[in-house]
């Protein structure tokens, strides 16, 4: 089965600085579940946060989801059927629910009843059709104590949206989240780069920013990045570098 990486990154306004962490693994781990939730196989998954914006790339990530073994009840016979015997909406349904057709339905009785019922595969979808859906759920899911409206828009979230990048391999998979449409251009620094910086693949993302944009996209290595400057300033100082907590170590 043929596989892409996957990047999802929403660019804000500042974030809340002390919330990121929370933020990135909330993200990160609502896409993870949803991916399983959808049996959409994948690789490793990578999270990214900076004051403007939070991002996953998920590695090798299959197109299709899993074929899903389904067990299924349906509707009553006599509600599936009208007296001419041609099938209802209900019956009707009930078949493209379960992706097959009205003929290949069995038939089961239970109590005094007897219903329509399916046994078998469904079909995976295209990753690429759910995966709006899934990226949707796990914003969603953000624990977010207090959501902001913008302008005239509904959309809700901790701090207006001014852009999204949905990428699948190299193409921009078609969504509109949090009233904002994807694309594939993302944006760098504010003041040292802030022209806009397209993407050709999601594995490019880190690089682009760093490169071009002047951002380290990663908020472990940012951090790890100023308490080395931090450290090394001290020395030349003859000093001592301290954290709110204490000494900062090597």
């Amino acid at each position: 089965m043929s596989t892409a990486d996957f990047l999802l990154e929403l660019g804000t306004e500042e974030l809340p600085p002390l919330a990121l962490p929370q933020l990135e693994q909330a993200l990160a781990e609502g896409l993870r579940a949803g991916l399983a939730d959808a049996g959409i196989e994948h690789g490793a998954l990578e999270s990214f946060a900076t004051p403007r914006r939070l991002a996953v790339r998920v590695g090798e990530m299959t197109a299709l989801q899993a074929a899903q073994s389904l067990k299924l009840k349906g509707p009553p016979v006599t509600a599936a059927f009208d007296k001419a015997g041609k099938p209802t909406a209900a019956a009707n349904k009930f078949a493209e629910k379960c992706g097959t057709t009205i003929d290949a339905l069995r038939r089961v009785t239970e109590g005094k009843g007897e219903f329509l019922y399916f046994e078998g595969e469904k079909p995976g979808l295209s990753t690429v059709t759910l995966l709006p859906g899934i990226v949707q759920n796990a914003l969603d899911a953000l624990p977010i104590p207090k959501r902001m409206r913008w302008g005239s828009s509904a959309a809700e979230f901790v701090r207006p949206v001014h852009w999204l990048v949905l990428l699948y391999g190299g193409d921009v998979i078609p969504a509109r989240i949090l009233d904002t449409e994807a694309g594939r251009v993302t944006y760098g620094h504010r003041f040292m780069a802030p022209a806009a910086l397209p993407l050709a693949r999601p594995a490019d993302y880190a690089t682009v920013l760093r490169e071009q944009g002047k951002v380290i996209a990663s908020f472990a290595a940012r951090r790890e990045s100023i308490r080395k400057q931090v450290i090394t300033a001290a020395e030349t100082l003859s000093g001592e570098a301290l954290s709110m907590s204490g000494c900062w170590t090597r």
